[in-house]
């Protein structure tokens, strides 16, 4: 009993202190002046007893030792104080009674949380109802306070346009420094049901290292507060120009190995060239192939890209409203890009600009027929995957080293002639296929001489930080249990086989997917079991098999192998993800 009231004391005691608290963090709330986003989240400060009282809350009164975490656990308290702001409401509010039975406040206070979330969620959405809902919650402010904030940053960057003579440049741009450019295409919301308020544009992005010791070439944005909203056209001329299509090149080779079908573009052979005047072979002795560059454009641009420096990159607005695989996009978005680089370098410098294979090869047909673009603009490939330029060129098979030493015997025979790989390519594979067992031994043992070279070199190969090193499948390890559309599969296979003596493998496994998708829930049912039933096994297997290499060679040798296993299974998951593609 005497216990009892002591806790029920202290309780009330503890419930004055809370509400003396909430009065005075109340009180802090009300007089700290309101903040309005002005184009910047970095002036805004919180209420300073509101600060103090989430940060305690979330880490208590323990000082943090660790100078990263006590930085984490500060953004979660500014994070807190600002939802605190952002539901506070006053007591008129509060004591406010409406004639509907709307339930919902205005909010009274912005702050950077319910500002920089509704502006996020509202790029990346352009959902009207999603910024109202969270608005609702106290989460983010209201969708006509998003509205009127765009329209000021609009309103502002075309100000600032027109005093730059229609081109948009980033606030951190600085002058006479290296700029560069990518350009590809941008699509928004693609994979819409309806395909409502999709955008399938163009996109150009610029590069510039960071220079601290300089200063901006233009001034910061100030946010124009008018609620009218311009048009781009309105403010800066950005009309699509207009660029006649280059005709094709229709000449014909000289080469008498090849038949007389036009050749490739001259880009395309001058590229392909560089790459062959690579490759260095030896016919006779060990095969030594080696690169003067790697072996793909995505490595060769790896090593143009990589840079220490840190760099700034944002987009160039405005996007423009059509794909740049039409020759007026693409030369718009070039045209665009070179008027920053002249503003920036000088008016001869030259543009450099990033573009994707198919990009690439329009942008150099016009670089052929046109003088101006030849003179204004270095195209490039753009980047197609992360590649180690130090890891050991992959091992040729006994064709490839067939192939090569044809093209080394025809630039020998024919050097000043070029090479027309799709027929090269094509009479090399005729050639090949009639071949003796006995003159492919030749290049059979070029292979494993290359195959041994690859073997060595990869032995003393340490990959870079953040690359892992494909590891090799443990072939005592379980095999992953098939799923029940491949139990059916390996059931019926061999009935589709007989009964379609011609059909090639993936048109098999194209109507053994055409049956299975015929076939009714229960008809599906004894496959489902049979892989259950796998499935169970496997798992049994794979218990068995940690234990038994736990035994063997301790918990990291485990560990290892579990690992091993796993990473079989995920490569057992590509394979079965390309069947059923095929499928």
């Amino acid at each position: 009993m005497i216990s009892s009231t002591i806790t029920a004391d202290s309780i009330k005691d503890d419930f004055k202190v809370l509400l003396r608290a909430a009065k005075i963090l109340r009180k802090d709330i009300a007089s700290s002046p309101a903040w309005k986003f002005n184009g910047t989240f970095a002036d805004y400060k919180p209420p300073p007893m509101l600060n103090i009282f989430c940060k305690h809350a979330v880490m208590g009164t323990r000082k943090v030792g660790n100078s990263n975490r006590e930085d984490s656990i500060g953004v979660s308290a500014s994070l807190l104080a600002q939802h605190f702001v952002g539901a506070y409401k006053s007591d008129r509010q509060v004591s406010y009674e409406p004639r509907s039975e709307d339930g919902s406040f205005k909010q009274r206070f912005e702050t950077p949380l319910s500002v920089g979330l509704a502006l996020g969620i509202h790029k990346n959405t352009r959902s009207k109802a999603l910024v109202e809902k969270l608005a609702h919650l106290d989460l983010a402010i209201s969708y006509k306070r998003v509205m009127e904030i765009e329209t000021s940053i609009a309103n502002s960057v075309l100000k600032q346009m027109e005093s730059t003579g229609g081109i948009c440049l980033p606030p951190w741009l600085v002058q006479d420094t290296f700029v560069w450019f990518a350009m590809d295409n941008i699509d928004f919301l693609e994979s819409t049901p309806c395909g409502m308020n999709t955008l399938h544009g163009t996109a150009i992005a610029i590069y510039q290292p960071v220079s601290p010791e300089k200063s901006p070439m233009i001034p910061p944005i100030e946010l124009d507060r008018s609620s009218k909203a311009q048009t781009i056209h309105d403010a800066v001329g950005c009309k699509t120009l207009t660029c006649k299509k280059p005709a094709p090149e229709k000449r014909k080779s000289d080469c008498k190995l090849l038949t007389s079908k036009p050749e490739t573009d001259k880009n395309k052979k001058t590229d392909m060239t560089w790459m062959i005047g690579c490759l260095n072979f030896e016919e006779e002795g060990e095969v030594d192939v080696k690169l003067t560059a790697p072996g793909t454009w995505g490595a060769f641009n790896s090593l143009l890209s990589s840079s220490s420096e840190k760099t700034n990159v944002a987009l160039v607005p405005p996007l423009i409203r059509s794909p740049p695989t039409d020759y007026d996009t693409l030369y718009t978005g070039l045209m665009r890009a070179h008027n920053i680089t002249t503003r920036v370098m000088g008016s001869e410098a030259i543009t450099v600009m990033t573009l994707d294979l198919q990009l690439y090869d329009l942008a150099m047909k016009l670089w052929v027929e046109r003088e101006d673009i030849r003179k204004q603009f270095l195209f490039r490939p753009a980047i197609m995957g992360k590649n180690d330029p130090t890891k050991p060129r992959g091992k040729m098979t006994s064709y490839a080293c067939f192939v090569h030493i044809c093209r080394d015997e025809h630039k020998k025979k024919h050097p000043d002639v070029p090479v027309n790989f799709t027929e090269f390519s094509k009479r090399c594979s005729e050639r090949w296929k009639v071949m003796s067992s006995k003159e492919k031994g030749r290049f059979e043992e070029m292979a494993r001489v290359d195959k041994a070279r690859y073997e060595r070199e990869m032995q003393n190969y340490v990959p870079p930080k953040g690359m892992k090193r494909k590891q090799k499948k443990d072939p005592n390890a379980p095999k992953r249990p098939p799923s029940a559309f491949f139990v059916f599969c390996s059931e019926h296979r061999p009935k589709v086989k007989q009964d379609n003596p011609g059909l090639g493998i993936g048109s098999i496994a194209k109507k053994l997917g055409e049956q299975w998708g015929m076939l009714t829930p229960d008809g599906k049912t004894p496959y489902e079991k049979q892989a259950g039933k796998l499935k169970e096994k496997y798992e049994r297997d794979v218990a068995d098999y940690h234990r038994g290499n736990k035994a063997g060679a301790g918990g990291a040798a485990a560990s290892k192998a579990k690992q091993k296993v796993e990473e079989d299974d995920e490569d057992e998951d590509e394979e079965e993800d390309d069947d059923d593609e095929d499928d």
